[in-house]
């Protein structure tokens, strides 16, 4: 049995699908990754801040007016 143009057409087209795919899911896998890191960093710098704003409230109670 001789393959056929059709067939050997429709396996590129399948094997560029699936480097396509596999691409992407690494493009999306790097995004992800990125996000994280992001989103570690903004929780940082929030924390950090309202940990100093609670510290200067804490210091104003302590010390009498």
């Amino acid at each position: 049995m001789r393959i056929q143009t059709l067939q050997i057409t429709v396996g590129v087209v399948a094997a560029i699908a699936f480097v396509i795919a596999f691409i992407s899911a690494g493009v999306a896998l790097v995004s992800f990754a990125f996000a994280l890191v992001g989103a570690a960093a903004l929780g940082w710098v929030t924390y950090s801040i309202a940990k100093r704003m609670l510290s200067q409230r804490r210091s104003r109670d302590v010390t009498p007016s």
